[in-house]
């Protein structure tokens, strides 16, 4: 278990002598930023009109949703930020580490 120091350029200190640089450091999935539009559209079977899928009086994000043309969207996954701490796993010898996930307390 590695805490961030610096989110740019990624840090991450293993112990208290030892910080880790970007350049050893391999980010999976779950730990990038990732955000998932929702705006979509329903079509009527019957009459062959399509409307918004959001609507007014939706909430989006902890605001509601205006129709907009802004996109409203929800985050999967935020960046890594200093403090947060990681699970990793040591590969090549100890030459490279695997950001496997943060750690939830």
């Amino acid at each position: 278990i590695g805490t961030v120091e610096t989110a740019s350029p990624l840090t991450v200190r293993i112990s208290p002598q030892i910080l880790l640089p970007a350049d050893v450091l391999n980010l999976t999935e779950t730990v990038c930023y990732k955000k998932v539009d929702l705006t979509h559209t329903h079509i009527d079977s019957r009459s062959g009109t399509t409307t918004p899928g959001l609507s007014s009086g939706v909430t989006v994000n902890g605001a509601a949703g205006d129709n907009t043309p802004a996109a409203p969207y929800t985050v999967i996954n935020r960046d890594l930020a200093a403090g947060d701490k990681v699970v990793m796993l040591r590969a090549m010898g100890g030459q490279q580490y695997i950001i496997l996930s943060k750690v939830v307390s």
